[in-house]
């Protein structure tokens, strides 16, 4: 995000009256990736799908960050383009996998055009929003800060699925505690 900027204003300025008409992208073939105009910084593309998948609007997804290029390589395309087979930061999870198991929460949740966004937390490190679908509610955190719902349904509970710098937690399910790792140090 350009300096002053916050994660909320990109959450206000994407929840506006008008989502009828709004397709959120992250890139396509005339921006980023294949011609390389206000590319975002590739650490941050996970990011910017987690936004676009969770919450309201049309979200459409590029396809050279679904694609892998030893799979699915296309004549004239560039294969560097091809992303979806890396992991990402924080996860276990190919790019590919990344945005399925969001477009599937999207769906279990029923996060549709026009579903109701609160905006929790917003500062120039963090924002977090509650998005409520028709057939459920979600958290999501953008951002380093260390943040976490409260209140019915979350209290305690642990990120349903998270990476470097994104969680997300579903109203009434528990989540996946994290894993402990006890580090022993020895003199040898």
């Amino acid at each position: 995000m350009p300096a002053g900027a916050t994660y909320g204003k990109a959450a206000f300025n994407t929840s506006s009256q008008n989502n009828l008409k709004l397709y959120t992208f992250v890139d396509n073939h005339d921006t980023g990736s294949t011609q390389q105009h206000w590319e975002l910084k590739w650490e941050n593309v996970p990011l910017a799908y987690t936004f676009i998948l969770t919450h309201p609007g049309f979200p459409c997804v590029a396809w050279q960050h679904y694609f892998s290029e030893d799979k699915d390589f296309r004549a004239g395309i560039q294969k560097w383009q091809y992303r979806g087979s890396e992991i990402i930061s924080g996860t276990d999870k190919t790019f590919r996998e990344h945005i399925d198991y969001l477009i599937d929460l999207r769906k279990s949740v029923g996060i549709e055009y026009d579903d109701s966004v609160t905006v929790l937390a917003s500062t120039a490190t963090n924002y977090a929003a509650k998005i409520t679908g028709t057939s459920g509610e979600i958290v999501v955190k953008i951002g380093g800060d260390s943040w976490s719902p409260s209140g019915t349904g979350y209290a305690g509970n642990y990120p349903i699925y998270s990476g470097t710098n994104f969680a997300i937690w579903q109203k009434g399910n528990a989540g996946v505690e994290p894993v402990k790792v006890k580090v022993v140090l020895s003199a040898t």
